[in-house]
């Protein structure tokens, strides 16, 4: 009880009420005497007002101290999305002049004169008539294998094969996956994924200059191995590569289970 009359005789201190001049002493607060009841609770009536309407602003001041904070938030989002967004944009502008500079180089490597030995080869036709077949001047093969595993592939993100085995032409490119041919020319290619054991379908797709020319499957939970082998007609400085297709966070086994190759059957005009 004491402690309550403290508290008011504090508030009134700290807040005159208008027409007394002096301050009430803690015995006027433990009045009985009906007038100063009623005076005592208007005191703490207006008080506890004055504090409401205290709270009430500091609430707003706090909700817009908020609001400046959600906004200041979304504007610092926005801005990591931007950069973002133009980092991923570099990267892919430095990815296609690597790729030019690559086709371009394959392209000049293919011009080059160069010596070579009669490859004429005979063989016996259907018919009976003996005829010739040349083989390519410049000879053009190529196989990789993916020794590291690759996870979380995107789609129409570009499946890697990173140890060379051959490169007769320098067509392949193992940072990118992608052949690009040196000559015109009808040329076969081949590619087996093995897909890792996750509880998604997998899908990807033998890739000529953005077309898609086979798809490979692989069914959910089990080590699945797929295969695909196309002839394609094929005009120097052409892409081919594998890429994932349909699904995100795909993973292709390395350890030498998945393969990308490619030959030169016979140059064209």
């Amino acid at each position: 009880m004491r402690a309550f009359f403290a508290f008011l005789f504090t508030l009134y201190n700290m807040h005159m009420v208008k027409g007394f001049g002096n301050v009430l002493s803690s015995q006027d607060l433990k009045s009985n005497d009906p007038l100063m009841k009623a005076f005592v609770e208007e005191l703490v009536a207006n008080a506890l007002s004055e504090l409401r309407t205290t709270v009430d602003k500091q609430a707003k001041t706090i909700s817009k101290l908020q609001s400046t904070v959600n906004r200041q938030v979304t504007k610092l989002t926005n801005l990591q999305s931007a950069v973002r967004r133009h980092e991923a944009m570099e990267i892919e502008l430095l990815q296609k002049l690597s790729r030019q500079e690559a086709r371009i180089a394959v392209l000049e490597s293919s011009r080059a004169p160069q010596e070579h030995a009669n490859t004429s080869v005979k063989y016996t036709a259907n018919n009976g008539i003996q005829r010739i077949r040349n083989a390519p001047d410049i000879p053009v093969a190529f196989t990789a294998v993916k020794m590291a595993s690759q996870a979380n592939i995107g789609v129409n993100q570009n499946i890697l094969f990173d140890n060379v085995i051959l490169n007769e032409g320098n067509g392949y490119h193992s940072q990118h996956g992608i052949f690009i041919a040196p000559i015109n020319g009808l040329y076969l290619i081949t590619a087996t994924l093995l897909h890792s054991p996750i509880n998604q379908y997998f899908h990807a797709a033998i890739m000529h200059q953005g077309n898609e020319i086979a798809r490979l499957h692989g069914t959910i939970n089990i080590y699945d191995a797929s295969t695909q082998t196309v002839i394609l007609r094929v005009t120097a400085g052409e892409e081919i590569w594998v890429r994932s297709v349909d699904y995100v966070n795909e993973n292709v086994v390395g350890g030498r289970y998945s393969s990308f190759s490619g030959y030169l059957l016979m140059p064209t005009e």
